[in-house]
């Protein structure tokens, strides 16, 4: 009889270590669901920053595209200017060893005739500034 009633408390205290082992673990089953879900709404803002910025380099690339190419329709234009005004273009600043050979290009075009070759800022208004409805304008004195 000592023996059977030992051995029902003995059942007794097991039983209440696992429902005390089953609360611990259904606490930690609930915190472990609350972090995911926090974790998911986490995921889900970060992954619409990823979208966004995405978006953002895609927009970025190409306005730097647009760029380049703008300078270099810029460069070719002034290069181009350069040469119909006579200006001597600006020297490579890398030595001449490492630039590619250049063949002489042809001497610019002859100009129609009644046409000025002008250089300075008066080659880039129309009939070279000659516009007989022009007045400068005087400054006026410091008073």
């Amino acid at each position: 009889m000592n023996h059977r009633r030992s051995s029902q408390r003995n059942i007794t205290r097991y039983i209440n270590y696992l429902r005390r082992r089953i609360q611990i673990l259904q606490a930690q089953s609930t915190e472990m669901t609350q972090t995911m879900n926090m974790l998911l709404v986490d995921q889900n803002i970060l992954m619409d920053e990823t979208h966004n910025l995405q978006a953002l380099q895609r927009q970025l690339d190409y306005q730097n595209r647009l760029q380049d190419a703008l300078n270099f329709s810029l460069e070719e234009e002034i290069r181009q200017l350069r040469e119909l005004t006579g200006q001597q273009l600006p020297q490579p600043l890398l030595p001449s060893s490492l630039l590619p050979v250049q063949t002489p290009s042809p001497p610019p075009p002859s100009l129609p005739s009644g046409v000025q070759n002008l250089e300075g800022p008066q080659a880039l208004i129309p009939n070279g500034g000659a516009d007989e409805d022009f007045k400068p304008v005087e400054p006026k004195a410091k008073e």
